[in-house]
């Protein structure tokens, strides 16, 4: 697993969380979307990136906003959490 934290978020403080198995990365979106075997986001405009390149998406509810912007976009699902 590949985890591309937020520009504004420090990656070092995510380096916890690295295992052989989970990496963190610091490059460019564009050129890590093209990698993803399945992409999940949460009300990010590089889902359409994902979608525009044929790339599963998750679109996770993280704020539980319930944000509709890609529920008609082919490979893309949103998660719907119950309040």
């Amino acid at each position: 697993m590949l985890i591309r934290p937020h520009p504004r978020a420090s990656p070092d403080l995510l380096r916890v969380f690295e295992t052989p198995n989970i990496k963190i990365s610091i490059e460019p979106m564009a050129s890590l979307i093209p990698l993803c075997d399945l992409y999940v986001a949460s009300i990010s405009a590089t889902i359409r990136w994902a979608i525009s390149s044929g790339i599963p998406v998750l679109n996770y509810d993280t704020y539980r906003l319930r944000y509709t912007d890609f529920d008609a976009a082919p490979g893309c699902s949103a998660n719907r959490q119950c309040v």
